[in-house]
This record gives structure tokens, C-alpha cells and sequence, in this order.
């Protein structure tokens, strides 16, 4: 006898523990027998499922015991050693399990209203089993065939009552982002980099965006100085020609002069070890310097711009005042 509680499946001796009551005190009188169960502790229990077991059924031989949970699982035990030989998933909890006389249908009803019927293709026994683990009557039950039989003809089409379901893809993780879940902060900036650098010969605006993204990701969780800590010539050659070819684009130009100014702080004794990183360096502050020169100019053209719009308001008041009084005294005469 198998039961279920929760997510334990036990499996219980009824012939072994089965005793006799007499209704009486002498064993010669006539009496009325009660078979009464001894439910002191189970041949088997598991807990192969995540939730609640729903439902419980044998195949016609008891060779094998199904068992169906709200974890979306069909599990398949041998009853020679109670392991799982076979598990099924299903698209939504299950609710019913049960099989066909031939042991041929595994029909399964689901808490989304659907029922599936899953048939096992002629010629899927085995001819001759491996160990008692998947001894059974007349072969293993549900063993998956090969893929290709799972195939139906190129040339089939659903028909107007079939029911279509959809697979649902999970989009794929970024290496950058994987990184992240790690805290593997040096990785993720790598990776990002190794994204650019791979389209550097035709950047587009996807892998310069994922850069920045991880860029200010470091920043909100202040592990940038961990990114750029212990970072030999040829790791921080990158970052520097990152910051180089972007650093005069108006929407990442703040976030990468604090990035530099970062890179600064922590190799400003070992920057002239390295040829390659001083003159990148030295091109990144020659442009910071040219960008701030063209914005103080603009900062003068502006100055200018705002004395010349507030003399001419001047000069149009005082215009308007010298028509309103002249308009005055042309009245008064």
C-alpha cells in the first residue's frame, strides 16, 4: 500500500502487519473477525519531490509506482528497490496520474486544465534487463526512445481543434553579468572590454554601451577601485583605449574622466613603466584638456552672449519709455 503525505511517499507491509480481533473472551465461541492494519513504520519513505504529491497509481504488473506533485514532476519508482528510474516534467502542477491497462498511456491532468497523454512506441522494451533496478514486467516502462521517433512526418500541420503550446526561451546571461552575481568585479569589466574589443574594428553602439553599463554598475557598488586594483600593462591597456576614443563624447564624458581620474590615483607611481600606457595617458589628458579649453571658450562666448541680449533689453526699455513720453507731451499740446 502506498500513501502520501506532502511531498512523503510511504509505502506500508498490509500483509505482514495484519492481525485478528475476536469479538469475545473464548476462543472456542463463534465470533465476528475485524482484520485490523498495524501501522507501526513503513517498508519505504522518500521525499523525491519539491511540493505536495497529488496523486498515486501502479502499472498492471506493480513492477513500477508513478507518482505525480504540484512540483510539476511525474516520478517513476521500481518497487524492487523504491529508486527512481524515470522522471517526467510537465509544463503546470499535476493533479492526476494514471495508465492504461497495456501500460502503453501515461495520461496526466495538470492544474491548467490540460491533460496529456504520453504513448510509449512499440519496441522501446529492453531485450533483456540490465540489473534489478530496472527489472520489470515485459521491460522497462516509459523508456525514451531516440529523438527521432518523437518526429512526426515534415509534412504534418496542426489542425483547427489542436491545441499549440509555446516554448518559453529564457534569454541568455551575459558573461559581464554572470560576473556580477559572483561579485567577480575585475572579470565583468574584462569581459565587457573583451566585447568591445572583439567589434574594434567596427564598434557599434551596443558594446559601448555595455561598457558604460558595467562602468556605472561598478561605481553604484563601489567596487570600481576593485575592478582597476592590481591590473598589470597589458589588462589596463584596454580600459585606456576605451576611455581614449570615448572620452570626448558628451554622454560618457563625466563618467570616464572619473574613470581616469580613478586610474590616476592608483598607478600614478608606475604610469612611465610602461611606454604604451604613458602615451595613452598622455592622449587622454591632452583631450581633457582640449575639451576643457573648448568649454571655457564657450563659457566666454556665452558670458558674451548674455551681456549683448541684456543691453539690448536696456536699449529697447529706454526706447520704449522715450516713444511712451514723447507720446505724452504730443497729447498735453
Amino acid at each position: 500500500l502506498a500513501t502520501a503525505a506532502g511531498n512523503t511517499l510511504c509505502v506500508w507491509d498490509t500483509v505482514s502487519g495484519r492481525a485478528r480481533q475476536m469479538n469475545g473472551q473464548d476462543d472456542d465461541l463463534e465470533g465476528t473477525f475485524a482484520p485490523t492494519w498495524k501501522a507501526e513504520k513503513p517498508l519505504f519513505s522518500a521525499c523525491n519531490h519539491q511540493k505536495a504529491i497529488t496523486s498515486l497509481t501502479y502499472n498492471s504488473s506493480g513492477s513500477r509506482l508513478l507518482t505525480g506533485a504540484l512540483d510539476q514532476f511525474v516520478k517513476v519508482y521500481s518497487t524492487t528497490s523504491y529508486a527512481v528510474v524515470h522522471s517526467f516534467p510537465y509544463p503546470a502542477p499535476v493533479q492526476a496520474v494514471a495508465l492504461s491497462p497495456d501500460d502503453r498511456d501515461l495520461v496526466v491532468g495538470m492544474a491548467d486544465g490540460k491533460v496529456t497523454i504520453n504513448a510509449r512506441p512499440i519496441g522501446a522494451q529492453r531485450a533483456a534487463p540490465k540489473d534489478d533496478l530496472f527489472e520489470s514486467h515485459g521491460g522497462a516502462l516509459f523508456e525514451i526512445p531516440p529523438q527521432h521517433k518523437w518526429r512526426r512526418s515534415i509534412n504534418t500541420h496542426a489542425d483547427e481543434n489542436d491545441i499549440k503550446l509555446e516554448g518559453k526561451h529564457s534569454k541568455r546571461m551575459e558573461g559581464y553579468d554572470y560576473h556580477f552575481r559572483k561579485f567577480a568585479y575585475h572579470k565583468a569589466l574584462d569581459q565587457a572590454l573583451n566585447y568591445h574589443k572583439r567589434n574594434e574594428n567596427d564598434p557599434d553602439e551596443d558594446s559601448r554601451l555595455a561598457v558604460l553599463s558595467v562602468l556605472e554598475e561598478l561605481f553604484r557598488r563601489n567596487g570600481l577601485r576593485i575592478a582597476l586594483h592590481g591590473r598589470t600593462d597589458a589588462s589596463l591597456l584596454p580600459i585606456l583605449k576605451f576611455i581614449d576614443l570615448h572620452i570626448l563624447d558628451p554622454r560618457s564624458c563625466s563618467l570616464l574622466v572619473s574613470v581616469l581620474e580613478v586610474i590616476i590615483e592608483i598607478y600614478a607611481g608606475v604610469i612611465k613603466q610602461s611606454v604604451k600606457v604613458e602615451l595613452l595617458m598622455q592622449s587622454c589628458l591632452n583631450k581633457v584638456r582640449k575639451h576643457v579649453a573648448h568649454l571655457q571658450q564657450m563659457a566666454m562666448v556665452d558670458g558674451m552672449l548674455d551681456c549683448m541680449r541684456i543691453a539690448c533689453e536696456a536699449q529697447s526699455a529706454r526706447r520704449q519709455q522715450l516713444q511712451e513720453a514723447d507720446a505724452g507731451t504730443e497729447t498735453e499740446s
